[in-house]
């Protein structure tokens, strides 16, 4: 059982703590007979989480099962505490059903306690040599381009020369070879600009949807509205898209293509008038460029140097300043065991740059590193997997839910803020927001180069982010292990304790049985798929582009634990939806706030996409507090 695994179980045990101690110190209507049995059950929780709290878990694995076995059992604490929160006529309705877990759990508690107490525990303590992170805000640090300036030459020239009709070129390579971020020094390079009259760039991925590329590409080559154009029909956008770069030479950069089809879909919009316009993709695979023409120009993007590696490696990590001279044999080994890899380097850096500058601590790494890989297999998702062990604890579930976000998405700041509020991952401090708080651990992610910001806002802050697709594929691996995450996209639905349904077709989903699901997340999902019965712990429900009507003949108002609700119009069984949090809107036309939402007291967030009225008489978009 890997260490990485129990970290995140720990960090769910003390969630719960706090659950259980808001509760006791509550005055709602909550039943005597399980608010007594809460705090037997708070403090036998206490204690052993206690014990483990000095336990180095990767020297003393026999103690990692132990930790397993809490998270499962604060799994079945958290569905009582939860459903403690329901109406009072729900919870007598449950109450005898409640009793006898609350005994089950008792039980088992007991039995852990009996089994290991603290002279047992007291054997495992962290060696005084451990790994220390440096406290504080981690740097942000600054985008550094190394290498790539002979491929970079060399595209230039083949996007400004000959020929004259239109020419596709790719640049293809391996995942975290810097394929987008040369195609992005392109994108920018100011002979470039200069050159092309429309320069446009659309993320494809794997599970493109062509009306979203032609949004992407018209936002940019188009004189329309940016408000209009999400909004025009789909043969509209393509017809605007053609009369946008007839006659005009452009470049348009298609970023992360996996397959023919996606410009297949695309290049009867993209007219060859011979005025030297270009295509450039950026794919893992070489023959998608020549499937799309024999004439591709492919280039191949090679590997860093060792050279290169440890300049990168060491600008990220001191920036300005000098390398120590301690550190630089160090520093050139773990450079090394990144192997060419500039995703690999980058996130290494971003390990070293909160380690404190010390050759104990730097060699730890190194010894770390190489055990890492000694195999030779999988050698940048194992050295990825390290950065994520050297996260603070209150981080890592944090980094985990980005696996609930399809891959290549901007990622709006305030829609993950507001998620993670709403999923309880973020831990209270007095006089501190959750918000700002939440935002604190955004930033540290994004400092640790884990997370990229995709777009600012005018006054520099942080608008909108995303991932890598190999550190969202490590998201997602690391998310299964801990039974944290699993996202759904076909037929099967398993056990988790977050799921989160992708739906591209309307193929159905068989009915969710994992007891401890809590939320359903994306958008366009056959609202027949799934029974509402097997979702009570529902918190999270992103269904702003589907029709309400039926989710409230299915019976939305069961849905009582929902934190965050983003739908097309508000249900009429909101009114049982106490614990709303964020409620977003995404309504067509002026509306009305019904009055029910103005007494919901744990409201903090309230957006309309279009202008709304309070009793008809004041305009609102968006209501905080």
């Amino acid at each position: 059982m890997p260490t990485k695994t129990v970290v995140v179980s720990l960090f769910i045990v003390d969630s719960l703590l706090d659950d259980l101690k808001d509760l006791m110190n509550n005055k709602a209507d909550t039943i005597d007979e399980v608010k007594d049995q809460f705090k037997i059950i708070y403090e036998e929780l206490l204690y052993l989480r206690s014990l483990l709290k000095d336990i180095d878990l990767q020297q003393h694995p026999e103690f990692q099962l132990l930790v397993i076995r809490i998270r499962d059992i604060a799994y079945e604490v958290e569905y009582i505490v939860i459903n403690s929160f329901a109406p009072v006529w729900y919870l007598n309705l449950r109450l005898s059903h409640f009793m006898e877990k609350i005994k089950r759990i008792r039980m088992a508690l007991e039995e852990m306690m009996q089994r290991y107490d603290t002279g047992v525990l007291q054997v495992a303590k962290y060696p005084s040599g451990q790994v220390s992170l440096q406290a504080g805000k981690p740097p942000i640090l600054e985008d550094i381009v190394v290498g790539f300036e002979d491929e970079a030459k060399k595209i230039i020239d083949q996007l400004l020369g000959a020929p004259e009709h239109l020419q596709i070129l790719s640049i293809y390579g391996m995942p975290g070879l810097g394929k987008t971020t040369l195609a992005k020094k392109l994108y920018n390079d100011p002979t470039i600009v200069y050159r092309f009259d429309k320069c446009a760039w659309c993320v494809v991925s794997q599970t493109y949807q062509r009306r979203n590329m032609l949004i992407d590409i018209l936002k940019t080559v188009s004189n329309l509205s940016r408000e209009r154009i999400p909004n025009m029909e789909e043969e509209h956008l393509a017809e605007a898209l053609y009369k946008s770069l007839k006659g005009m030479r452009y470049f348009i950069v298609m970023d992360d293509i996996w397959n023919v089809d996606a410009w297949d879909d695309l290049k009867r919009y993209f007219p060859d008038d011979r005025c030297g316009s270009r295509i450039l993709f950026t794919t893992r695979l070489k023959d998608v460029g020549l499937q799309a023409s024999p004439q591709c120009v492919v280039n191949e993007l090679p590997f860093l140097s060792k050279a290169e590696c440890w300049d990168l490696l060491q600008r990220k990590v001191f920036q300005k300043e000098h390398c120590p001279p301690q550190l630089i044999d160090i520093g050139k080994q773990i450079a090394t065991n990144c192997h060419g890899l500039p995703l690999a380097v980058v996130v290494m850096a971003a390990v070293l740059a909160n380690l404190e500058k010390k050759e104990s601590l730097w060699q730890e790494v190194v010894g770390s590193l190489s055990s890492h890989i000694s195999d030779g297999n999988n050698k940048c998702m194992d050295i990825l997997e390290l950065s994520y062990k050297h996260l603070p604890v209150h981080l890592k579930p944090c980094f985990l839910y980005f696996g609930v976000f399809q891959e290549d998405i901007e990622i709006p700041v305030s829609k993950l803020i507001a998620l993670w509020i709403a999923e309880g991952l973020i831990e209270k401090q007095e006089q501190k927001s959750l918000e700002d708080l939440a935002q604190k651990y955004l930033m540290d992610l994004i400092g640790r180069s884990l997370v990229r910001i995709a777009r600012r806002k005018s006054d520099g802050r942080v608008k909108a982010c995303n991932m890598h697709d190999l550190l969202r594929d490590m998201c997602l691996k690391i998310a299964d292990q801990e039974n944290f995450l699993k996202v759904i996209q076909d037929e099967s639905i398993f056990e988790k304790h977050h799921l989160s349904i992708h739906s591209y077709s309307n193929a159905s989903c068989s009915r969710p049985s994992g007891l401890h699901v809590r939320p359903l997340l994306r958008q366009s999902l056959d609202p027949s798929a799934f029974i509402s019965g097997s979702l009570e712990l529902l918190r999270v429900f992103d269904m702003s582009t589907t029709n309400m009507e039926y989710y409230d003949q299915i019976g939305i108002r069961l849905f009582v634990h929902l934190r965050y609700m983003a739908v097309s119009c508000i249900p009429s069984s909101t009114a049982s939806l106490q614990n709303i949090e964020f409620l977003l809107v995404d309504n067509k036309e002026v509306a009305q706030i019904p009055e029910v939402l103005l007494n919901m007291t744990k409201l903090r967030y309230l957006h309309f996409r279009r202008w709304c009225t309070i009793h008809g008489i004041l305009p609102y978009a968006s209501i905080k507090g």
